[in-house]
């Protein structure tokens, strides 16, 4: 490839932004099969491009290897899973000794749920006749029952001791952000998904970035594209929650892509719950210019997320037939810059009308002096 295009010139890291400015291939500078902008001419001014920028060339291989890259889920959220729940502090419990309810109801024949349950006292203890005090707070139901049940061996013969939670109150975990209900839910017994946490929070709200969730754990946090994990195929219900999580959902409000150059309308768009992709940008302008673009030249400029690393240029030549299927599978992500080139008749009009102004004055003064 040995065409004009436009790339990213600075990028501030603070607030992301994009410079687009004019710049040609060198003649030695070309693709590798791979797509990757691979060898580059001597030039000082060409060597600065290779220090920092990245151009890729758009083909359905790249596009599919490009997800795989932007979504993945960290293995520390893969692999957990949820421990049996264990007794805490403040939770309410229901103890029952089987043909024994002189022990755990107050008064014989009384059975209705809640009467004769206990709340966990700060020591992480409860009080029960002959048991004594129970300390049973970081124990599982079932360490609990043996636990009980051995205390009360010394007074009742082969005791069958039950232990329910009637009101789970110890564990939470929180989600705020862009849902209908957001604050502070309850951790039980039963096991909890990335996907029950959000409908417990009354689900997204029509202005939810889905793109950009974030999970904080253990004083860790993780990203979560929610869109491209379901769309890889993750299932999000295996992504589970425990005690401390907090879930963050953004809004998209802010989240647009700049499309620029030869296109019919030219601004910025706003992304989707769902996202964005190069053909929906392109679409949102009414499409490239039919007198002034050039196909081939479509370019997205994407500025590096850390520093360090290189900005990005993806090349896509729209004139190609396979040019549809890979725009419509590639996304974009907030701050990109879409720009369209020019055709060369378009630049060749454009240098002549910038040189008509000048060429005027000459002429005017030529006539000056003849006369």
């Amino acid at each position: 490839m040995k065409k004009p295009f436009f790339f990213v010139n600075s990028i501030i890291s603070v607030s992301l932004a994009v410079v687009v400015t004019g710049c040609s291939l060198a003649p030695g500078m070309h693709y590798e099969e791979e797509g990757v902008l691979k060898e580059f001419s001597s030039s000082d001014a060409t060597k600065e491009i290779e220090s920092r920028v990245e151009l890729v060339r758009l083909t359905p291989k790249t596009v599919q290897l490009q997800d795989a890259v932007d979504a993945s889920l960290p293995a520390a959220l893969a692999s957990y899973q949820p421990d049996d729940y264990r007794v805490g502090i403040h939770d309410a419990i229901q103890i029952v000794v089987w043909d024994h309810p002189e022990i755990t109801t107050p008064a014989a024949g009384v059975t209705a749920m809640g009467v004769n349950s206990r709340i966990v006292k700060n020591d992480g203890t409860v009080f029960l006749p002959y048991a004594g005090e129970v300390k049973i707070a970081g124990k599982t139901l079932g360490e609990a029952r043996k636990l009980i049940a051995t205390r009360l061996a010394r007074f009742v013969e082969s005791p069958q001791v039950d232990v329910t939670v009637v009101d789970y109150a110890s564990q939470h975990f929180s989600v705020n952000g862009e849902v209908l209900k957001p604050g502070r839910q309850i951790v039980t017994a039963k096991p909890i998904n990335l996907l029950d946490g959000i409908g417990l929070a009354g689900g997204f709200t029509d202005i939810s970035d889905r793109r950009d969730v974030s999970l904080v754990r253990d004083g860790r946090r993780y990203q979560l594209d929610m869109i491209a994990l379901a769309t890889q195929g993750v299932d999000l219900a295996n992504i589970y929650l425990k005690d401390g999580d907090t879930l963050f959902v953004p809004d998209n409000t802010d989240q647009k892509a700049y499309v620029i150059g030869e296109v019919n309308r030219p601004k910025a768009v706003e992304f989707s719950y769902k996202g964005l992709t190069l053909t929906d940008a392109l679409g949102e302008v009414g499409g490239v210019s039919q007198l002034f673009a050039d196909a081939s030249d479509v370019y997205v400029v994407r500025s590096a997320d850390q520093l360090g690393r290189k900005a990005k240029v993806f090349h896509l030549d729209a004139a190609s037939p396979v040019a549809l299927v890979v725009a419509d599978k590639f996304s974009l992500q907030p701050r990109d810059v879409v720009f369209v080139g020019a055709s060369d008749v378009t630049r060749w009009n454009r240098v002549i009308s910038q040189l008509l102004p000048s060429l005027n004055v000459v002429d005017k003064s030529n006539d000056i002096k003849n006369n």
